[in-house]
């Protein structure tokens, strides 16, 4: 189960740097944060490290990441199971997933219009049918039917992972991903 906790000044300050400066917080530590100071900001305490970026992927410090965002699953496939497949990569990886709840008003408005535009595909001109327009149409039907059930939310979802390595490994990140 998860719970939230309010993190203090330091120990935000400490994963914002750890984040971006990894192989120094590993070596060296995370330096004191210094709140009231004029000299020092924010961004110069916790960027201490190199950026370098290319096309297909961002080097900070030592690590070099990729990011691949899954809007879709492959045919077949769950989020289980692909977690099950990301645990047998031979690189390090993180997975950071995202569940915000929208604005039900705005969303069930925009599933009317999009009923509205499926309703007119499916009949088309001279009683001539889309098969594809009317599974849509009967899709969103049940969506608009169920939400006003109350037993359907709408929600944005996403599913990131986050692969990298670093100059210990003599893996490069796959190109192919």
């Amino acid at each position: 189960m998860l719970f939230r906790s309010l993190l203090k000044k330091e120990e935000w300050f400490e994963v914002i740097f750890t984040y971006l400066n990894f192989s120094r917080a590993e070596k060296i530590g995370v330096p004191k944060f210094r709140e009231n100071s004029l000299e020092h900001t924010l961004a110069d305490q916790v960027v201490l490290s190199d950026l370098i970026i290319d096309p297909n992927s961002l080097q900070v410090g030592d690590l070099k990441f990729r990011v691949l965002t899954l809007a879709l699953l492959p045919e077949g496939s769950t989020r289980a199971s692909m977690i099950d497949e990301f645990t047998k990569f031979p690189f390090h990886f993180w997975i950071s997933q995202n569940l915000k709840t929208l604005d039900q008003k705005k969303e069930l408005s925009k599933l009317e219009i999009n009923r509205r535009v499926a309703h007119s595909m499916a009949s088309g001109s001279n009683n001539v049918s889309d098969i594809e327009s009317e599974s849509q149409f009967e899709h969103i039907e049940t969506l608009i039917r169920e939400h006003h059930e109350g037993s359907e939310k709408i929600v944005m979802f996403d599913f990131n992972v986050i692969i990298y390595h670093g100059p210990k490994t003599n893996q490069s990140l796959p190109s192919a991903i």
